[in-house]
């Protein structure tokens, strides 16, 4: 799965499939829609940032994947995310700005591709109580202590009529309110 590139099996354990019409409010405006998380979260907050955590790509091939944060002008967490990009399928100035990684990926692809689908597949429930949920504690570690839940979603993004990449989301135990 996309959680265990970064995690280990036993993380999945916090992640619960859901159906989109159980996920509570404001997850589901955030999440439970074929949008951009980052246009979604820019159009909530203003500029987002990338930060990222942790990447494995050996610089050969074309499978690029990383873990990351998207924070807000206030650097507050507004996301967590893992990446999993085929380059080879991305246009050269998203694959560049893929591999420089200051720029969020959903940013890169509204910059540079006019055709491309985002599939929402699949919507989680996760319970931040068991085990390490996959590292998945979004916000302050200390914050998202024993019984917090959040939710996440998996996607599919195509760009050109080509799966380009899987995209695994996951919200703060509780999503930042948007700007005034």
């Amino acid at each position: 799965s996309i959680v265990e590139r970064f995690h280990s099996t036993e993380s999945m354990d916090a992640f619960e499939a859901t159906e989109s019409h159980q996920v509570p409010q404001p997850f589901r405006d955030i999440l439970v829609n074929e949008e951009h998380l980052t246009k979604t979260l820019m159009d909530r907050h203003g500029k987002i940032d990338v930060q990222v955590v942790e990447v494995k790509h050996q610089g050969i091939g074309s499978e690029y994947a990383r873990r990351i944060y998207l924070s807000s002008p206030d650097k507050s967490i507004v996301a967590h995310a893992i990446l999993v990009a085929y380059l080879d399928r991305l246009p050269a100035p998203v694959k560049n700005g893929v591999l420089e990684e200051g720029i969020p990926f959903g940013k890169l692809l509204m910059d540079h591709v006019k055709e491309r689908c985002v599939r929402l597949k699949k919507v989680w429930r996760i319970d931040q109580s068991v085990g390490t949920a996959g590292g998945f504690c979004v916000g302050s570690e200390m914050e998202c202590g024993g019984g917090h839940v959040t939710y996440g979603r998996t996607v599919v993004i195509d760009c050109d009529g080509i799966e380009a990449a899987e995209v695994l989301e996951v919200l703060p135990c509780e999503p930042l309110h948007p700007r005034q």
